[in-house]
């Protein structure tokens, strides 16, 4: 029996591994993207925000927290700045918040749904590290924040409702 239990905490710890993976490859993905075209600060597609939502229904929101963080964190150290890292970490906070009520009371909505929500979580979160950072000068900047949430959350959200159920489905879902 021992031995069927620490193959479970294998499989649990290679999965995290093989999300966060996936979750870096797209954040690098965005990074080197050529989003001239969008001609406002600090919008991004959040495709990792893809897995990480995949992490929290398939498995549970604390797989989902601690894939994020760890990849804000690692992000930070392969390509970041201290303030680059603030704002990915309030909007990364909120959205873990949001994917822990989710998760448990929301089980009506579509991925769409969810990830609207958790993209104007992000931007909120960012809009209070901004807040922090530079006084309420920002406050206008708020409703173009939460436009874009809007944009790239309902993309993020069809292309998760997209997926295929081989991907989706990559392993069963137990109890940890």
């Amino acid at each position: 029996m021992k031995t069927l239990q620490s193959d479970k905490k294998i499989s649990v710890i290679a999965t995290d591994a093989l999300l966060l993976c996936a979750a870096l490859v797209l954040s690098y993905v965005e990074a080197v993207l050529p989003l001239d075209f969008i001609a406002l600060p600090g919008f991004k597609p959040g495709l990792a925000n893809i897995v990480i939502t995949v992490a929290a229904f398939r498995f549970s929101a604390l797989h989902a927290a601690v894939i994020s963080l760890a990849r804000v964190s690692i992000v930070f150290l392969l390509f970041g700045n201290p303030i680059s890292f603030l704002f990915s970490l309030f909007g990364a906070v909120l959205v873990i918040v949001c994917l822990l009520v989710l998760t448990k009371h929301c089980s009506a909505l579509s991925f769409v749904g969810v990830s609207l929500i958790c993209a104007s979580a992000h931007n909120l979160g960012q809009f209070v590290a901004s807040l922090l950072l530079v006084g309420t000068s920002v406050t206008a900047y708020l409703p173009i924040l939460l436009i874009g949430a809007m944009i790239f959350g309902g993309i993020n959200g069809a292309v998760l409702c997209l997926l295929p159920d081989k991907i989706y489905n990559f392993c069963q879902k137990e109890p940890l």
